[in-house]
């Protein structure tokens, strides 16, 4: 387990942190004296009160789905992130409106390519320095099974994989892999895709709750760690029903 005390000097880089929960977990870490980069495609959303209360943040806007500039970026830092999350995501509605291709690309961008890149050029530079705590920030959608999965549910169930993968690869060599699959988070993006609330949703949890979760999994080296728990449990009985049963479930939610 971390102790609390050797977190206040890790370096964390935060990948997809400009708003919602990845800005939410950059605060948390920034509070308790990391050193904070925030990658992001646009970081001129991110409050000016975090430039101002925390001056010494670092912030970069990064497409992860550009992997030159994602190269350059990486090149460039000078030292090595102990704690990296991979907290970028893309989501569409696939049971609302069909997507369309320029929507496709951009899950396939942001949830897959993205993701891998990170991963291997992160994974690469920890394995020099012979230390370092990877994390990917996928979702619950990712861990039911289905014969005709949404595209975002498919490539959250690769991107936990591959991340478990890695952990198995890289853990003898002192690098820590998390997994986080979470239920529904009452961020801005989700009300936006809402009309404004997301109240209506299974299980919701407030930001505050799900950082307390996310970093809580991270501290204790969780190998994935599902939340809130009654999703946990859904997911996991739908997991022992016939798949096209457990379809007919899936299919009816909104």
């Amino acid at each position: 387990m971390d102790n609390p005390n050797t977190l206040k000097t890790k370096r964390v880089l935060i990948i997809g942190g400009t708003r919602g929960l990845g800005l939410a977990l950059a605060q948390h870490y920034l509070a308790i004296g990391c050193q904070v980069t925030i990658l992001g495609r646009d970081v001129s959303q991110i409050p000016t009160s975090i430039h101002i209360d925390y001056p010494h943040v670092t912030c970069a806007s990064v497409d992860v789905g550009d992997q030159m500039a994602l190269a350059e970026f990486f090149s460039s830092l000078e030292e090595v992130p102990e704690l990296c999350i991979y907290n970028a995501g893309y989501y569409f509605n696939q049971r609302k409106q069909r997507l369309t291709l320029a929507e496709t690309k951009q899950m396939l961008a942001v949830n897959k390519f993205g993701f891998d890149d990170c991963f291997r050029i992160v994974s690469q530079k920890m394995l020099v320095a012979g230390r370092g705590h990877l994390v990917a920030i996928a979702s619950v959608a990712g861990t039911i099974r289905s014969k005709r999965p949404s595209l975002y549910a498919m490539l959250k169930a690769q991107m936990i994989h591959s991340a478990l993968d890695y952990r198995a690869t890289l853990q003898p060599f002192g690098i820590n892999v998390t997994v986080i699959a979470p239920g529904y988070i009452d961020t801005p993006r989700l009300r936006e895709l809402n009309g404004g609330d997301a109240t209506h949703k299974p299980f919701l949890v407030s930001q505050a709750t799900a950082v307390a979760e996310i970093t809580q999994a991270i501290e204790t080296q969780r190998a994935l760690h599902i939340f809130p728990k009654p999703m946990k449990y859904i997911s996991y009985l739908l997991n022992l029903l016939p798949v096209g049963i457990t379809e007919q479930i899936v299919s009816k939610r909104k």
